[in-house]
């Protein structure tokens, strides 16, 4: 399977050094199907963004059990935070 192995993420230097990339993939309608998810994952994706400024953890539940499904290790997940207001009110 393409971009199942962890060494299609390697790139070796004219050296001895090794560097192992990660490429993260923010979830959203685009990719909202469990197939399109695995195919992000085959194609080289080892991690998810979730942005959560428009909802709670808690009602991201399908996505979540989704991205379990898949079997996406890395997940990472952007907060809503202070928001800075310029004007009157």
């Amino acid at each position: 399977m393409p971009g199942s192995s962890c060494y299609n993420n390697l790139i070796k230097t004219d050296g001895n050094q090794v560097i192992f990339l990660e490429f993260y993939g923010t979830i959203g309608p685009a990719c909202a199907s469990a197939g399109t998810l695995r195919r992000l994952v085959d194609a080289g994706m080892t991690g998810l963004r979730m942005n959560l400024s428009h909802g709670a953890l808690a009602e991201h539940a399908d996505w979540l059990a989704m991205i379990q499904a898949v079997g996406i290790p890395d997940l990472l997940i952007d907060l809503q935070g202070p928001e800075l207001r310029v004007g009157r009110l």
